[in-house]
């Protein structure tokens, strides 16, 4: 909902399995993927290498940070400007 508010296109999935799956499918294209710190690391890993393999960048969160850090790290990994 921040990413939202900040002017970013998002979408959310909640099920590392199914992340996985459609990263492996080749479904759906995106700029940036963003693993939060309560995935398991073995999981971040995995997911992290086939979304290298389809092209999208990861940005791993590894702790709680506030909104306007989460915004900035994204806006700095896709390379835009902010919207806030």
């Amino acid at each position: 909902m921040i990413l939202k508010q900040a002017g970013f296109d998002i979408c959310t999935v909640t099920d590392p399995h199914k992340l996985t799956d459609r990263l492996e499918s080749g479904s759906g294209s995106h700029d940036l993927l963003i693993l939060c710190h309560t995935v398991p690391i073995e999981e971040r890993e995995s997911i992290a290498s086939l979304a290298a393999q389809n092209r999208t960048l990861v940005l791993q969160i590894e702790a709680l940070i506030s909104p306007s850090k989460l915004v900035q790290e994204v806006a700095r990994v896709v390379d835009c400007p902010l919207t806030l």
